[in-house]
């Protein structure tokens, strides 16, 4: 069984105290390591508890092999793979940037000049963001930033003008992208001309502090134990030589776009990865307000958020120490506000606004219609729809597997009455998951990725998920939830707070499922629990979340 939510934040925890300990001139790693005067860690410390392939020793699953008394000789046989595969993974993503800076090279901007109302706002996001939904206006389906797209309409309805930038994943399936074809201009088509010197210079002499620093962190992580210090050494190895390097592209290439582009504000989904640090450090610098949206609830396995007191300046400063942060944080609602000061985000830091994503709910009815969607993808409509929002990239296998066997097994005993459909997250790849279910079980449920979510959701008679934001959106359109926590806690809080059914042990979801469709006292007590959460949660779902984001950006660039 691997990590599970609570325990990521109690590996966080011991990242995060350790981050504070002396190693050289009476200094810590975050003082130490800086470009820019901003501190590296904050751009590195993620990879160290997320299991990705940036760094060869996770201490998650370190954690778990002290905890549960193996003998770490495994991680000591398999270093001299685990580093090659760690930088042959930076020489792709150093490829891929490569490629794209090429690609985008003919789509290079001149300087512009300063607007002349203070109404010019650079939107920053991801091409991860681009995904099936519902124009709140012509009713049609469109490709579009899911997050973002209804705060730029309002915005450019209000006389804003807008510099839409993207940071693309990939290249083929991006290429209307990187050529602008989608009114988007790829960030990297603002990388400077000598970037790779400047790069190769700092990364350099990061490297040779490295070198006095190094010897000082032996015997400064240790856990149940065991000194696991060797391997904090071994991953910052890495990650001064290849990710140094592609920060500093990174913070430069934001410099360089704010430089041409001239805008009164920042725009972006806030998260704590490297791109979202980077314009936080570029616009602070020069003086541009950034508004990071957040793109999800708050829970306390949320690590990535979590600070100690003295993380975040009071006046919100990107130097090092410092955990460079948003301006404003433009969050769902009340409970996301006190959060995030628990958390210790400066008051003055938090707008709650709701989720402008949720806008277009406010007219389901008119842009949704069950019958016509059940005939577009082939269900059943006489039947009821149990929609399963899957989530398997954030999940730990365990927890997937289980909820997988175990909603197909149900779905297997009411087939008479129900249709079982997944709606995998984008990010998901674990598609032998699925068919392995089917074999087992013998159920081939109507499996899709690519589709609006919303029209699903409007669809069906059950939300099943894990720990989603999509319990939050099945609230709104008055659909009944089942959180499925066989490993896992009750992040969102939905079942404490009576809005949502719990199932934890195998053989419970039959059950469940049918009380939520047919036991009417259930039904009503989940829509009274639903109502609760939702404010604390959202605040107001009256589809004008965009307006109210609209409103605060209107007033600071004024």
């Amino acid at each position: 069984m691997g990590l599970v939510g609570s325990e990521t934040a109690k590996v966080w925890e011991l990242v995060d105290g350790w981050s504070d300990r002396k190693l050289y001139q009476g200094k810590n790693i975050k003082e130490l390591f800086t470009y820019d005067d901003a501190s590296l860690w904050w751009f590195m410390g993620y990879w160290f508890v997320n299991k990705v392939r940036y760094l060869p020793y996770n201490i998650g699953d370190l954690y778990l092999a002290v905890k549960r008394g193996k003998d770490l000789k495994r991680f000591d046989d398999e270093a001299k793979w685990r580093v090659f595969r760690t930088k042959m993974h930076s020489r792709l993503m150093d490829a891929r940037l490569f490629a794209r800076r090429v690609l985008t090279r003919n789509r290079r901007r001149g300087p512009q000049k300063p607007s002349k109302d203070g109404k010019r706002v650079l939107v920053l996001a991801k091409s991860t963001s681009m995904r099936p939904m519902k124009d709140k206006k012509t009713g049609k389906t469109k490709i579009g930033n899911v997050y973002l797209d209804t705060v730029m309409q309002r915005l450019e309805e209000r006389g804003f003008e807008l510099v839409k930038v993207e940071r693309t994943f990939g290249i083929n399936k991006d290429w209307k992208r990187l050529t602008g074809a989608r009114g988007w201009t790829a960030l990297e088509s603002y990388q400077p001309d000598g970037i790779d010197n400047l790069a190769s210079d700092g990364t350099k002499g990061v490297n040779e502090l490295w070198g006095k620093v190094r010897p000082k962190v032996q015997g400064t992580f240790i856990f149940g134990g065991h000194d696991l210090s060797k391997y904090i050494s071994s991953s910052l190895d890495v990650l001064f030589e290849t990710r140094v390097p592609q920060i500093i592209t990174l913070i430069e290439t934001m410099k360089n776009m704010l430089d041409i582009e001239n805008p009164d504000a920042v725009l972006f989904i806030s998260d704590t990865r490297d791109t979202e640090r980077a314009i936080i450090v570029a616009a602070k610098q020069k003086g541009v307000p950034t508004f990071g949206l957040i793109h999800g609830a708050f829970s306390d396995e949320l690590w990535f958020y979590k600070h100690k007191k003295g993380e975040i300046a009071q006046d919100l400063s990107y130097k090092a120490p410092f955990s460079p942060t948003p301006d404003y944080l433009l969050v769902y609602g009340p409970a996301d506000k006190e959060w995030l000061r628990r958390n210790n985000y400066p008051p003055k830091a938090i707008a709650v606004t709701g989720q402008p994503m949720y806008d277009v709910l406010a007219n389901a009815d008119k842009l949704y219609d069950r019958k016509r969607t059940c005939e577009k993808l082939g269900i059943d409509s006489k039947k009821k729809i149990i929609l399963l929002a899957t989530g398997t990239h954030a999940l730990p296998k365990e927890e997937s597997v289980l909820t997988l066997r175990e909603s197909y097994k149900a779905a297997k005993e009411l087939s008479s009455e129900v249709e079982l459909v997944l709606k995998l997250h984008p990010n998901e790849g674990l598609m032998d998951l699925y068919e392995k279910t089917s074999e087992e079980t013998g159920v081939h449920p109507k499996i899709l990725k690519k589709h609006d979510f919303f029209e699903l959701l409007y669809a069906c008679d059950v939300l099943m998920q894990n720990h989603s934001n999509a319990a939050i959106e099945a609230m709104i359109l008055g659909k009944p939830v089942i959180s499925l926590n066989f490993v896992e806690e009750d992040i969102l809080g939905a079942v404490k707070e009576g809005a949502s059914l719990q199932v934890t042990k195998p053989g419970q979801l039959t059950a469940a499922i049918k009380k939520t469709l047919f036991d009417e006292k259930t039904r009503q007590g989940l829509k009274a629990g639903a109502e609760r959460f939702l404010y604390k949660r959202l605040f107001k779902t009256d589809g004008k979340a965009s307006d109210r984001i609209c409103d605060f950006i209107e007033k600071v660039t004024a």
